[in-house]
């Protein structure tokens, strides 16, 4: 009798966890990570003509989800940035850090960034941040408009069964730490 109530318990469980799955989809920061790697590519001219140009090249984005702020993801990257300015040229690099609102579009299947904000950046070598502080507002909202436009994950009927169901059947996005959550059914 205790062996028969055990293997009920463990199935019920087990049917559960199971429901879980079929409830909603989850993506992870690896696959966010793999997305951004293989998918987004950031490079941009942004200044005052005249005044400061910088070619900028955006690499090794890397995300964190509802960590650091919830509600929010945080890329981390690393921006090489080729200064043209009325003192010279100059190359430096950006260490990165971004926040913003994630945004599932149900209709494409594809997760965007709003509302980004540069809320942390340091620059290499150092006597460079006054000229590079000058162009962070024009990056940010280089950078903002970019990922308004370019996904950072989309959902691909390729990728699985799991997938292509919940691009079919997606319901929203909830941000949990580690992961995006895709309800599928309300």
């Amino acid at each position: 009798m205790k062996k028969f109530l055990l293997a009920t318990i463990l199935g019920l469980v087990a049917l559960l966890a199971g429901c879980s799955q079929l409830s909603e989809f989850s993506i992870n920061e690896s696959q966010i990570n793999n997305y951004l790697a293989n998918k987004v590519k950031y490079e941009h001219k942004v200044g005052i003509s005249g005044f400061a140009d910088a070619d900028i090249q955006l690499a090794n984005l890397k995300s964190e989800i509802g960590r650091s702020e919830p509600g929010k993801v945080a890329l981390t990257g690393e921006a090489t940035v080729k200064l043209d300015s009325l003192i010279g040229k100059a190359d430096a690099k950006i260490e990165l850090t971004l926040t913003a609102r994630p945004i599932f579009d149900a209709k494409t299947g594809s997760i965007y960034l709003k509302e980004l904000n540069i809320s942390k950046y340091k620059v290499i070598p150092e006597n460079m941040d006054t000229a590079i502080s000058a162009i962070i507002p024009y990056l940010n909202s280089s950078l903002e408009t970019f990922f308004e436009t370019q996904p950072v994950y989309v959902l691909d009927a390729n990728n699985g069964a799991a997938e292509a169901t919940a691009k079919k059947l997606a319901k929203g996005l909830e941000i949990k730490p580690g992961k995006l959550i895709i309800p599928l059914v309300d």
